[in-house]
């Protein structure tokens, strides 16, 4: 988020992820849902620019793919 990487701060919460690629010249989406119950995530500021980068773990190696935003 406003290039900082929030991955290790978030993994532990992320409740799904849903991206929808939209045709065209429509702007895409993504949908976050954290389990923030202890309050303990700092929310993004308005307007914040985010990446979204999704991937698997292959040989104890993360193989990631830029999602979009």
């Amino acid at each position: 988020m406003n290039g900082t990487d929030k991955t290790a701060l978030w993994a532990k919460y992320v409740e799904s992820i849903t991206v929808t690629d939209n045709n065209g010249l429509d702007s895409d989406t993504a949908e976050i849902v954290l389990d923030d119950r202890g309050q303990l995530i700092e929310e993004p500021a308005i307007n914040a620019e985010m990446e979204l980068w999704l991937g698997t773990i292959d040989n104890n190696k993360p193989v990631l793919v830029w999602a979009g935003l």
